[in-house]
């Protein structure tokens, strides 16, 4: 999972070390959080955003398996230290997965699992992630082109772990292909952060 995230381009080099010790076996998604600093006038949807991971048994078997993990608004504070905020306007989000979607991840490591005891530890097996945000505006926000949203995330895996720089100012563009400009965003409707 770590050499998964480390070959995000958005990912800054001084957070690959931490990262590389994120431990897929070991991680419990109850404490998997996920702080974001959005853009002024950009809010996440209810599912705010969706991570499909993607595995591949391989040695010549064909067998694969995807899941679609959602991450959603933690309601209250996040119960961590907020890390220190871009120095732009904006607001924070904390995400979490609910107890149903931790469940399906604890159903994908089983899988991965039970691949490794039947095939060996050496086996060629592949992982994959991909992140689509899940973002909508207020009123006309932004004014400006879809480079102008830079989105600032942190990831914490375990308990009483200060959380890791994820995304240091990425661009929405550069993380989701689906959403080709800013005006492409949806409105937000009342009450859906």
């Amino acid at each position: 999972m770590a050499l998964v995230l480390a070959a995000c381009t958005q990912v800054p080099l001084r957070s690959l070390w931490q990262l590389r010790q994120l431990d897929w076996q070991q991680l419990d998604p109850a404490f998997l959080l996920a702080l974001a600093y959005l853009p002024e006038g950009i809010e996440a949807r209810p599912d705010a955003a969706v991570i499909t991971l993607k595995l591949e048994r391989g040695n010549a078997a064909a067998e694969v398996w995807e899941e679609r993990l959602v991450l959603r608004p933690v309601q209250g504070t996040a119960p961590v230290p907020w890390p220190q905020a871009p120095e732009r306007r904006g607001q924070w989000l904390a995400l979490g997965l609910d107890a149903q979607q931790q469940a399906r991840f604890h159903a994908l490591r089983s899988t991965l699992q039970a691949w490794k005891a039947q095939d060996g530890a050496a086996a060629k097996r592949t992982v994959s992630m991909s992140l689509e945000p899940q973002m909508c505006r207020r009123g006309a926000t932004p004014a400006k082109g879809q480079k102008a949203l830079r989105i600032s995330g942190w990831l914490r895996w375990k308990a009483q772990q200060a959380p890791v720089l994820l995304l240091d100012e990425a661009g929405l563009a550069e993380l989701s292909e689906r959403q080709p400009d800013a005006a492409a965003l949806p409105l937000c409707a009342d009450g859906a952060h």
